[in-house]
């Protein structure tokens, strides 16, 4: 759970130190740990499919811009349960698509769109 949720905050092994020097010195050692054990094994759990899709994107502005090319239209389901990483995930994903080219500019972009969906019923 520590690991996941260091994850969503989108700490990595090497900054996770930021959060408390005493509780997570334990913590850092078990996470690298855990970090090398992936690597070796050559695998990624669920977390790390966000993290590393968020450093994709934040770091390559051309995977941005492909990405940006290829799809128009971009759909979120679950979005109540959407976590901080994932969020800036989908912010990365589809910077055309939010809002600030539809409220600002008083028109909704046809040519692109983020979809969520969300259940009221999930929502806090």
């Amino acid at each position: 759970m520590f690991i996941s949720q260091c994850k969503q905050e989108l700490l990595t092994s090497q900054n996770s130190r930021k959060v408390s020097k005493e509780f997570l010195a334990v913590f850092h050692r078990i996470y690298a740990k855990y970090e090398e054990t992936l690597q070796a094994s050559q695998a990624v759990d669920f977390d790390d499919l966000i993290l590393k899709t968020y450093l994709l994107l934040n770091n390559y502005q051309e995977v941005r811009e492909i990405i940006n090319i290829r799809w128009s239209h971009i759909m979120v389901d679950e979005f109540q349960d959407t976590n901080p990483a994932q969020f800036e995930v989908i912010k990365l994903l589809a910077p055309k698509h939010l809002l600030q080219s539809s409220l600002h500019h008083n028109h909704i972009n046809q040519s692109r769109s983020l979809f969520v969906v969300g259940d009221d019923a999930q929502s806090i």
